[in-house]
């Protein structure tokens, strides 16, 4: 089942573009430093949701998650997504 998590926080981006991840965030995602992330954006009607995973993994988990995110939300999933989790 996926569960969006509130994380109740801000942050500014500063000005060379960073933003720092909440010590709560960082904990319980397991996230170290020199952990490599890869961001990706996922757009649904005009809005964008900044989206990232840490390297390594399993290269389709993302649009795994990405679907049933998706599924959740009762949107339609594009058919580049279901291409890639059915090895296209």
């Amino acid at each position: 089942m996926m569960e969006l998590i509130n994380e109740n926080t801000t942050r500014k981006i500063d000005s060379l573009g960073r933003v720092s991840i909440p010590k709560g965030l960082r904990n319980r995602l397991r996230l170290e430093p020199n952990d490599e992330l890869e961001f990706y954006t996922l757009r649904e009607d005009g809005q964008d949701y900044i989206c990232c995973t840490k390297v390594g993994g399993n290269p389709l988990r993302k649009y795994e998650i990405v679907a049933d995110m998706l599924d959740e939300l009762g949107v339609k999933i594009p058919d580049e997504i279901i291409a890639k989790l059915q090895g296209g």
